[in-house]
């Protein structure tokens, strides 16, 4: 056995980092449901493969901190599920609008990361953030 795994032990999640990762759990629910429900009703084939890796991102992104509070033994958001959107409703923006909502949403995710990055600490959650 190695010195460094004899010495080495588990730190607990900080409450800033707990509350960051619930928050973009949220996020990344909110966004999931909005997503889905602008692919259903868009038209442009180059803004609907935006719209799908945007959605692939965000689904990774609720597996990983799903993933991260299971190993900690914390309780999984339940965020936003598919009974918050009505997939068939009908459409309420142009295929433009989709766009600019995934523009303005990229602007938010980067500012809420740079914001997770500067108050975690754990070498795990600050790669996790660092990553997206």
């Amino acid at each position: 056995m190695h010195l460094e795994e004899s010495m080495a032990h588990k730190t607990n999640l900080t409450s800033a980092e707990i509350s960051n990762l619930w928050i973009s759990f949220q996020n990344d629910s909110m966004a999931i449901c909005a997503i889905r429900h602008f692919l259903a009703h868009c038209d442009d084939k180059e803004i609907q493969s935006i719209l799908e890796y945007a959605l692939a991102i965000s689904k990774l992104h609720i597996k990983k901190v799903t993933e991260i509070f299971k190993a900690e033994g914390y309780p999984i958001p339940v965020g936003f599920t598919d009974k918050d959107v009505n997939i068939e409703a009908p459409r309420l923006f142009t295929d433009k609008l989709y766009l600019l909502y995934m523009l303005n949403m990229g602007k938010f995710g980067m500012s809420s990361y740079a914001l997770a990055l500067a108050l975690v600490a754990r070498e795990d959650i600050v790669e996790y953030y660092t990553n997206c």
